[in-house]
């Protein structure tokens, strides 16, 4: 309550778990500093958003990212749901590594933005950053989002460009892919490397 903002962005990580072992992430350090990977119940978080409410606080955003996998959490649409009965205007993204199936994580739940990290258009250069990651899920969840997904969720594939999946040809590719499956946005993201 003792703010001077009227309005807020808030940021929320589900859970700690996660099935890939990307090389930079601090998954690890943070489950080592945690008493444990509990996943963040519907009613604390509902807790948080009644005391903005309240307060007269307007929540433009609820963003569910993290150094986990939002969709690996079990009750991630109630988490979705607590927010929009809550909060009916506030916007909801998450961002996925897209390795989770889409019926079972998302089906039937609106959710107004989905950007999915995947890094690559060949599982060989893929996986070199997002190991135990599949590329053939992170595109069939793309596809399932835009096919079975609510029809005003935009979706957005969040390309980070690394040594290797950087040639014209991949990228090119990307393009093309992204047009395929009729996403509504492909992202470059620009790293830089010893070698470039």
């Amino acid at each position: 309550v003792d703010t001077l903002e009227s309005r807020v962005r808030i940021m929320v990580e589900p859970t700690l778990g996660c099935r890939l072992a990307c090389p930079s992430c601090k998954r690890k350090q943070e489950l080592g500093r945690r008493r444990n990977d509990d996943h963040l119940s519907p009613e604390l978080l509902g807790s948080l958003i009644r005391s903005c409410v309240r307060s007269g606080i307007a929540i433009d955003e609820v963003h569910y990212l993290g150094w986990g996998e939002p969709l690996l959490h079990p009750g991630f649409r109630d988490l979705v749901e607590t927010v929009r009965t809550l909060s009916p205007t506030t916007i909801q993204e998450v961002t996925t590594t897209g390795n989770a199936d889409f019926q079972a994580s998302l089906g039937g739940t609106y959710i107004d933005r989905l950007v999915v990290s995947c890094d690559g258009v060949q599982q060989e250069e893929y996986q070199k950053y997002r190991i135990n990651g599949s590329l053939e899920a992170a595109l069939r969840f793309m596809r399932d989002a835009k096919t079975y997904g609510h029809p005003e969720t935009f979706v957005e594939w969040k390309y980070i460009l690394f040594d290797g999946n950087d040639n014209p040809d991949d990228l090119t590719r990307a393009q093309a892919l992204a047009d395929e499956i009729g996403l509504d946005s492909l992202l470059f993201i620009v790293t830089n490397s010893k070698t470039r």
